[in-house]
């Protein structure tokens, strides 16, 4: 790991260089260029964002088919021109060669880019864009490295022995495929192999060589993650310090925006040459593999058709004199953050004055505290103070309308069949599990709730459709509910058809995935899954009007991070934490909010 580490910071200056031009090309150009095709093929079809509702019909149509071929091309780019970069620079440097220039690395490993169009090309693609990331085993673009299952859909897993087995069953699988394909990339761009050849060399040289994978990549990985763990882990003791030292003294708050502000470049920092430093390692691991492996051998003597900098340019000069041009660059940046700490605490102290508290929503009647869509759920949340509660409701056989969540009765109550398959009558016998509690009806549900409690009703399940929204606004009329009830579902369509049909009612859409504008979907209150509540987002829908729900948060550093987001609300399992979080977040201090940035909890007195 030692001898990694030297010789990469060695060729830092020139990755970091690589590294940063690029990401700075695909947020600068790449990004706007997509956002603005995504909005046109997106409106022509879909009216502004298409959902997990809605992406089977948006593939079906002309823009969904034009959409995936520019993700593809996208992903091929970023391929060819992130990934290719990073292992073109690792391996001129492990020939002792001077500093590329960039537009030569680029445009040499576009000219391997057809190598991708042959046999096998897609399951390259896949590879880098979702089983690396996925199992966090292989070597893939910075854009995809958030990649991974919905955070409602892992609460699932998590809760269910059989599934979470089987789901570390699946990423055992993943990431021995991810590690036999991680010298893939390399083949293509070094060895000028087409896909499906690369793949079968890749799988060959970890097979015949895996000592060569432990020694010469995953070691010098795994060291390096536990050096910058042991360096985070002094960090923090010193901002704890800072926290512990600096209790009513008034250079707190001007040193901890400083600290705030170093953290953030040091993280900045350390995601551009992350990837740098991998590849670095990868293509030692991939030149030493390859003597000795038979017909393979010869793609180490493979001529790189790039050109180096001039001897004389700026950038040469800076980078073969990398010590003044760090010492300079990070003494000017000290200075003018220490130049802005004091102005930026007294602009924080504005801005946590003008914070807004989300709503508590109670998941399911009330959460983890009581029996399920049950009229127990109801009065829990009551008594812990939640601010509306969140139901699930079904039609039975019969055409009544009943609590409950999953396509069957069978986890809640044993009952095998669905609520379409039973009369009320049958429902109405059956007990909650653990409770003795009945299913109540929806009518019944409402009564109890009602000038208590604002209830969102999830049109659910199979019964899901045009009559179940008659229906369940007749019962909110009849009951003269309309103003403290909100209709919801995942199914789009649907709440279209509530929004068009009865305007006055307020509804909800729930989604998990998107692409688009979420603020122009038809509903007046949209629900992100927790993982599509970034503060862009949730900031677009409601500048639009609207309101941001985000489901289902039961961790109560989340609860404040979409707090600090702008939603309107929070739906939650843990309605008690979620309150105490966000009360003690009406007197939160600018302290209390820089020392949550800095990675310290939930806000606290």
């Amino acid at each position: 790991m030692r001898h990694a580490l030297a010789t990469f910071f060695r060729g830092l200056p020139e990755y970091v260089t690589y590294e940063a031009a690029t990401r700075a090309f695909v947020v600068l150009v790449l990004m706007p260029m997509g956002a603005f095709t995504t909005a046109l093929l997106v409106s022509g079809r879909a009216g502004g964002a298409v959902t997990n509702a809605t992406i089977w019909p948006f593939l079906a149509s002309w823009q969904g088919v034009t959409f995936v071929l520019l993700a593809v091309a996208l992903l091929a780019w970023l391929v060819v021109v992130e990934l290719g970069g990073a292992i073109v620079i690792a391996a001129r440097r492990r020939a002792g060669q001077p500093p590329a220039r960039y537009l030569s690395v680029v445009g040499h490993n576009l000219r391997r880019a057809p190598n991708l169009l042959s046999a096998g090309g897609p399951l390259v693609l896949l590879y880098v864009a979702v089983v690396a990331p996925l199992t966090g085993a292989g070597f893939t673009p910075t854009m995809f490295a958030g990649v991974g299952v919905p955070m409602f859909v892992m609460s699932v897993i998590a809760a269910t022995p059989a599934l979470l087995a089987a789901y570390v069953g699946v990423i055992a699988a993943l990431s021995l495929v991810a590690l036999t394909m991680i010298y893939t990339v390399p083949l293509i761009i070094l060895g000028n192999l087409r896909a499906w050849p690369a793949i079968v060399a890749s799988v060959q040289l970890v097979l015949r060589r895996p000592g060569v994978l432990w020694r010469r990549y995953l070691w010098p990985l795994v060291g390096a993650v536990a050096l910058a763990g042991a360096i985070a882990t002094l960090w923090f003791l010193g901002v704890a310090l800072a926290l512990e030292l600096g209790v009513d003294q008034p250079w707190q708050g001007p040193l901890l925006v400083f600290l705030l502000g170093i953290q953030q470049t040091v993280t900045l920092l350390f995601s551009l040459v992350a990837l740098p430093y991998q590849a670095h390692c990868l293509v030692d691991a991939y030149h030493t593999a390859l003597p000795g492996t038979g017909p393979l051998a010869h793609l180490a003597e493979g001529e790189l058709e790039v050109a180096s900098r001039r001897p004389d340019s700026l950038v040469t000069r800076a980078l073969t004199q990398p010590g003044r041009l760090a010492l300079g660059l990070v003494g000017a940046y000290a200075l003018a953050l220490g130049a802005i700490s004091v102005p930026g605490y007294a602009v924080l102290g504005e801005v946590v004055g003008e914070l807004t508290e989300p709503e508590v929503i109670a998941h399911r009647a009330g959460g983890n505290g009581a029996p399920e869509n049950s009229l127990a759920g109801l009065e829990y949340a009551i008594e812990q103070r939640a601010d509306r509660v969140e139901i699930d409701v079904q039609r039975t056989a019969d055409g009544a309308y009943v609590l409950n969540h999953d396509d069957t009765f069978a986890r809640v109550a044993g009952e095998p069949r669905a609520s379409g398959q039973l009369t009320l009558a049958e429902v109405k016998a059956l007990t909650i599990a653990g409770s003795g509690a009945r299913v109540p009806t929806l009518e019944e549900f409402l009564t109890a709730a009602k000038g208590r409690m604002p209830v969102l009703i999830e049109l659910k399940g199979a019964t899901a459709d045009q009559r179940m929204g008659d229906d369940v606004v007749a019962i909110v009329d009849r009951l003269g509910m309309r103003g403290s009830v909100t209709l919801m579902s995942l199914n789009y369509p649907l709440v279209q058809y509530i929004e068009g049909t009865y305007p006055a009612m307020t509804t909800g859409f729930a989604y998990f995935w998107s692409i688009g504008d979420v603020s122009l979907l038809t509903a007046d209150v949209i629900m992100l899954e927790e993982g599509e509540a970034t503060p862009d987002r949730v900031l677009a829908i409601t500048a639009a009007g609207k309101q941001a729900y985000v489901w289902t948060v039961n961790d109560p550093e989340t609860v404040v991070t979409v707090a600090e987001a702008g939603a309107s609300g929070v739906i939650t399992d843990t309605i008690p934490e979620a309150r105490s979080v966000l009360d003690r977040r009406e007197d939160m201090t600018p302290v209390d909010l820089l020392a949550h940035l800095l990675g310290f909890g939930t806000p606290e007195h």
